[in-house]
């Protein structure tokens, strides 16, 4: 015998109304109140167990409102299937977390072809992972760059990067920020 069921047949010992539940069926039918003892055969008959949703309340005067709600299910399934919202409740979680998540790349005016396309293959693949993308060129002195093009390159580094991330994630509205010796934006997944 399961604790439930033995829970249950302690209250079926309780005197006048207290051996009285409000019985709820598997599918979900309320039987109204009945005694202890029918709902423990209805129990027994569906091979399922009587579980006590809420206790009495003696408080009460109403004899609906003062007895234990008792429901028949099938207490390993039942288990399941909290089991299984909490873990889909903690994939969210984990995919929220994600999404709030930023990485952040850098690199500088001077960057080469081939090295700016490496990073932003690897900025792709942070945002086809669902996490945000912080792109951030710094501006470096350069004796490649002469200082007065230096803000207008990393502007046309950052054209580069938003034009190949179309389709991929979108830039943050009114984000290119100009920081003390950088330029920087940060892109979301669509």
């Amino acid at each position: 015998m399961s604790p439930l069921a033995a829970t249950a047949r302690r209250m079926a010992a309780r005197p006048a109304h207290e051996g009285m539940v409000r019985f709820i069926d598997e599918k979900g039918t309320n039987h109204g109140v009945i005694p202890i003892e029918r709902a423990l055969e209805a129990a027994a008959k569906a091979e399922m167990e009587l579980l006590q949703l809420k206790p009495a309340d003696p408080e009460q005067k109403e004899l609906h409102k003062a007895v234990p709600i008792c429901k028949l299910m099938d207490v390993a399934k039942y288990k399941y299937d909290l089991d299984k919202k909490a873990s889909k409740a903690q994939q969210q979680s984990r995919l929220h977390a994600k999404q709030n998540t930023l990485k952040e790349l850098k690199f500088g005016t001077n960057i080469e072809a081939n090295d700016l396309e490496f990073k932003v293959s690897r900025a792709k693949q942070f945002i086809e992972k669902g996490f945000q993308v912080r792109i951030t060129i710094v501006l470096r002195r350069s004796a490649k760059i002469p200082p007065n093009m230096r803000k207008q390159r990393a502007f046309e580094i950052l054209n580069e990067v938003t034009s190949s991330f179309s389709g991929v994630a979108k830039e943050s509205a009114n984000e290119r920020k100009v920081m003390g010796g950088s330029v920087r934006t940060t892109f979301t997944p669509l």
